[in-house]
């Protein structure tokens, strides 16, 4: 029997309101969402707005700041040559008079002698000294390179070198100290390429050993030079120094007396420092020179100087002065 549909019933009939209610309340939904992404839209315009004068007022603070600070630039000396100028000259020539204000009473412009550098370099060094984080991280890498490279190249620099290490190194410490992970590119940079000598030490000893103990005199005064929050010696660096000193201390070094001479300095100058840091590595030093000593074959000079260093360290790295003379006029026999 067929199902018969009542036309009065309320799903079917218009006129009943169903449907109309439905429509209204769909209707209604749809403006309510509209009002809402309508505000959402406002508030969003009214934020940007408000970041924008912020902005603007920012950037014209920052320019206001920075036109106060600006110095006028002038070009950089730029000499011809390559790594180093040859002619003696060069170092009282006429060079980077607007960046003398980089160096302070620690190094002078004198001592630094941008001249001296390859003329792509001697801008990004006086930047560099100036303010680290004005040049880029690859930039301050080559900066590092160039200075240690003249460091052992030039006779006599390390000192110098050492200074500007550290001028950039407190300089990039001090800019960084707020970051969460401080980045030290330039001391890094440095640490690398000290590293990557002494692992390539045995042919620069063959080549040059004025290179080579040029580089261990950078190496003490680069330790004595930069230390960490503590006090303490860089770890970077003095590893690499300590190696050096273990290469002096044993044969074939030992036989000259250059050699031995570079080593009983460092050790006079740095010795405690250096056991301080890490008695254990100054131990083991100590054991090799005493060993040197008691080797048969030891030269009687070589000996002296051995045992030299063997009083230094028992004396608390201070001889009396009665010990000093002795060893000063053997030594001069």
């Amino acid at each position: 029997m067929p199902i018969v549909m009542d036309s009065t019933s309320p799903g079917l009939n218009m006129a009943h309101g169903f449907v109309r209610h439905i429509q209204q309340c769909q209707m209604e939904r749809k403006l309510y969402e509209q009002s809402l992404s309508d505000r959402k839209l406002q508030e969003q315009n009214a934020a940007q707005q408000q970041q924008n004068e912020f902005g603007k007022s920012a950037l014209k603070r920052s320019a206001t700041e920075n036109k106060q600070k600006q110095r006028p630039d002038l070009p950089l000396y730029q000499p011809p040559g390559l790594r180093f100028r040859l002619n003696s000259t060069s170092s009282t020539s006429t060079c980077c008079t607007s960046d003398l204000h980089i160096m302070n009473e620690e190094v002078s412009s004198e001592e630094v002698d941008l001249p001296r550098y390859i003329e792509e370099m001697q801008g990004n060094i006086a930047k560099a000294l100036k303010n680290p984080k004005s040049v880029t991280g690859i930039v301050l890498d080559e900066v590092a390179h160039a200075i240690v490279n003249r460091a052992y190249e030039d006779t006599g620099y390390y000192k110098t070198a050492a200074k500007m290490c550290k001028i950039i190194t407190q300089k990039e410490t001090e800019l960084e100290k707020y970051d969460v992970i401080p980045c030290s590119r330039f001391r890094y940079a440095v640490i690398d390429h000290c590293q990557r000598l002494y692992d390539d030490h045995v042919q620069m000893r063959e080549t040059n050993r004025r290179f080579w103990m040029e580089y261990v005199h950078f190496l003490a005064e680069l330790y004595h030079q930069i230390r960490d929050s503590c006090g303490r010696g860089i770890r970077g660096i003095f590893d690499v120094l300590y190696k050096a000193l273990m290469v002096l201390s044993r044969p074939p070094c030992i036989f000259e007396p250059d050699e031995m001479d570079v080593l009983c300095s460092i050790l006079h100058e740095v010795g405690q420092d250096l056991e301080v840091d890490d008695g254990d590595q100054m131990d083991t030093l100590i054991c090799g020179v005493r060993d040197a000593a008691l080797e048969p074959h030891t030269e009687p000079w070589c000996r002296g100087t051995l045992m030299q260093i063997l009083e230094l360290r028992a004396s608390r790295w201070e001889l009396p002065h009665h010990v000093a003379q002795f060893y000063y006029e053997n030594s001069a026999d």
